[in-house]
């Protein structure tokens, strides 16, 4: 959970995300987990990263105004 909110926070203090507008079709999203290790192959490191799952949008109908929801 703290990799997730760690991300989250990212978010919001870069000011990279807004919220969409009422009735528009919102991109899903999704989460991507990686544990950093050492050389010795010990986790010293959780990081999480938010992405969007662009791939259903049809371009000339969704394509270029659809905004993701976090």
């Amino acid at each position: 959970m703290d990799p997730m909110q760690e991300e989250l926070s990212s978010l919001i203090n870069d000011q990279t995300r807004t919220l969409g507008e009422v009735g528009r079709k919102a991109i899903r999203c999704g989460w991507i987990y990686k544990a950093k290790k050492n050389e010795h192959g010990d986790v010293y490191h959780l990081k999480s990263l938010l992405v969007a799952k662009g791939h259903p949008q049809k371009p000339g109908i969704d394509y270029n105004d659809t905004f993701a929801l976090i």
